[in-house]
């Protein structure tokens, strides 16, 4: 990309830990600078000038809210609708995810306070007002509606970002540059694959190492666009979707998920929708079944219509997904 753009993350921490680092994994993964609390908690007034200057600096604004409303500062309010306020009062654009059933939340992560939970309704309907808002109840939804929202926001509202145009390098230096980067993510992959020696793959089966070939559907203002072809390395693919598939998500959520994180690996612009087709999520399914990376299973309410289809990593799958993050000795290393 041309420019490098940061965006602030501001949530309650405590209730949403799991949500912030996997939504900060993901941003990052995109090719985002991600700055929120866990550097700098909003506890007191001196630390909230602090974050003030970094939200200044930062370039779209990314508020999540479940159930709880937090802690307060002297004036009454949250530090999480204080970081609000600033950024609004700032003109930086508000991209705000709302749980979409709060009532469900476990007790251990709610207020538990009456006057907390008003203002939470409050806050909520104030971030509703004048925007578009977002609503999530799983982690991996959350992940996929944010790298989706902040991509169409840059595509809408494209920001300052940190290479400003009086200060870029050579256009052909960048090119190269970016050349440079695939080709070393491409060789790193390679090395991983040569170094993950003790997970058995069967032979006759298209591998890790080879290219799976999918169709994503997008439509952009209304209108459905030609499918779009995408050839991509199935270990790649697997190791990107490894948060996604921890959580064991319902196979009729995956499409657009799928859909999201293969068009960030192909350097393919995303849509206002992005779909992957039903025969190219089936096909990778099983795929990635054959190859005992993960292994389907049926859930049932008890009911016909409720049937489903869940994906579960095995632990080969595990095994496999930690050995190509992990970080490897060098030779020098003793």
């Amino acid at each position: 990309m041309d420019k490098l753009y940061q965006v602030f993350l501001s949530s309650t921490f405590v209730d949403l830990i799991e949500e912030r680092r996997a939504v900060s994994n993901m941003l990052a993964k995109a090719g985002y600078m991600v700055a929120g609390m866990e550097l700098f908690p909003a506890t007191d007034q001196q630390q909230f000038e602090y974050i003030k200057t970094v939200i200044d600096r930062s370039d779209y604004y990314i508020v999540i809210t479940a159930a709880r409303y937090g802690s307060l500062s002297g004036g009454g309010i949250s530090f999480t609708e204080m970081e609000y306020d600033y950024a609004q009062a700032r003109g930086i654009p508000v991209l705000a995810f709302l749980h979409g059933n709060p009532g469900s939340i476990a007790s251990d992560r709610t207020d538990r306070d009456a006057e907390k939970e008003n203002k939470l309704v409050a806050f909520r309907d104030r971030l509703k007002s004048n925007r578009l808002v977002e609503t999530w109840n799983d982690v991996g939804d959350l992940c996929a509606r944010v790298v989706i929202a902040v991509g169409n926001e840059k595509t809408l509202k494209p920001a300052v970002g940190w290479i400003r145009g009086d200060q870029a390098a050579d256009p052909k230096v960048m090119q190269e540059l970016a050349r440079l980067n695939v080709e070393n993510a491409r060789l790193h992959e390679q090395l991983r694959l040569l170094q993950a020696t003790e997970i058995h793959f069967d032979p006759d089966l298209i591998g890790p190492s080879d290219n799976l070939e999918l169709t994503v559907s997008q439509w952009h203002d209304g209108k459905k666009r030609p499918p779009l072809k995408l050839s991509l390395r199935i270990g790649l693919l697997f190791v990107n979707l490894y948060d996604l598939l921890l959580m064991g998500p319902r196979e009729d959520s995956l499409d657009y998920k799928i859909a999201s994180v293969a068009l960030l690996l192909a350097g393919e612009q995303e849509m206002e929708s992005n779909t992957l087709d039903a025969l190219s999520l089936v096909r990778l399914r099983d795929q990635l079944e054959a190859l005992g990376l993960i292994k389907p299973e049926s859930q049932s309410d008890g009911s016909l219509s409720g049937a489903s289809v869940v994906w579960m990593v095995t632990n080969k799958g595990r095994q496999y997904a930690s050995s190509m993050r992990a970080l490897k000795r060098t030779a020098n290393h003793y």
